[in-house]
């Protein structure tokens, strides 16, 4: 397993990239990622989505991310495209310890300002396994 350090740098400089690309080098949020995500699991990144779709693309992204795990299996795609998950019979203890984890782990400072939450690291993880598969 990668050191706090070392995942830490990963992420800095992950959301330092998508921050650069997507948003003229202003530090996105963790729901920004997510979002970014989900439009990346849709496949079409050309669509203008309304509010509630929004909301769908950043509910794919967190059940894609969280789909590794077991708390989510991908169940089929929908006539709009929207891909549909079905919550998995997962003890809430492995929630929990994940939520532990986290309050008890000294993350970098520029998680102290969000809504840091079990969504976050799995991005954390995820982005990580992204951008060393990428290469």
């Amino acid at each position: 397993m990668e050191s706090k350090k070392d995942l830490s740098e990963k992420w800095k400089n992950i959301l330092n990239l998508l921050s650069n690309e997507f948003n003229k080098g202003d530090v996105l949020d963790i729901e920004s990622v997510i979002y970014l995500i989900g439009v990346q699991e849709f496949g079409n990144p050309n669509i203008k989505f309304n509010k509630d779709q929004k909301i769908d693309i950043m509910h794919i992204a967190v059940c894609r991310l969280l789909e590794p795990y077991g708390f989510y299996e991908f169940d089929y795609v929908d006539k709009d495209d929207f891909a549909n998950f079905t919550k998995s019979a997962v003890d809430n203890t492995d929630l929990k310890f994940f939520k532990v984890s986290l309050e008890i782990s000294n993350w970098p400072a520029s998680f102290n300002n969000s809504n840091f939450t079990i969504n976050s690291l799995v991005v954390l993880s995820s982005a990580s396994t992204l951008t060393s598969s990428s290469k």
